[in-house]
């Protein structure tokens, strides 16, 4: 079954109910969440595969949290103070590389063509690869862009500065 990223998003919504969806749209800018309302307001009855396929897409980008994680009383953990601060204190460039295939595809599934095309520029080509092949409605575009990119003088500085925004943008996604 084939459906475009708008077509997923408005029957993805219609699942979710009127105020979950007034919720999640009032993130977008204001001329894709028209759009998306009115193709909500315009959907006809999906089919059942057309639902199951959605639910399916979108379970693959979400997980709920493991059962230790929902304990009501603290939880010891048996890593060293070291070994939790080289955690938390990941580089931009490391929050965006080591981030799994399909989160990072999430994350630049909002920005424009450009700034897909420049961040996945910056990665080794397998990875860009397979990130590529989890934004089909985008992959050619991007692809183009990729190949045609210019390489700025001030690029190290353009690198922390996008990868920064981007890692920031990561980890407020839940997978």
């Amino acid at each position: 079954m084939s459906l475009s990223g708008r077509e997923k998003a408005t029957i993805l919504l219609s699942l979710l109910g009127a105020d979950l969806a007034e919720k999640i749209l009032s993130y977008l800018p204001e001329d894709l969440a028209d759009l998306i309302t009115s193709g909500i307001n315009r959907l006809p009855t999906p089919s059942s595969d057309a639902i199951k396929s959605v639910l399916d897409e979108f379970a693959g980008f979400v997980s709920l949290p493991s059962a230790e994680k929902q304990a009501p009383f603290p939880v010891e953990t048996t890593s060293s103070e070291p070994e939790r601060e080289a955690r938390e204190t990941k580089t931009p460039f490391d929050a965006v590389f080591y981030t799994p295939p399909k989160k990072l595809a999430m994350a630049l599934s909002s920005e424009r063509a450009p700034v897909c095309a420049y961040v996945l520029s910056l990665m080794p080509a397998v990875a860009s690869v397979e990130v590529l092949s989890l934004m089909p409605e985008r992959k050619r575009e991007i692809e183009s862009l990729m190949k045609t990119l210019k390489k700025p003088a001030s690029r190290e500085k353009m690198n922390e500065n996008i990868l920064k925004a981007l890692a920031e943008k990561i980890e407020r996604i839940s997978v």
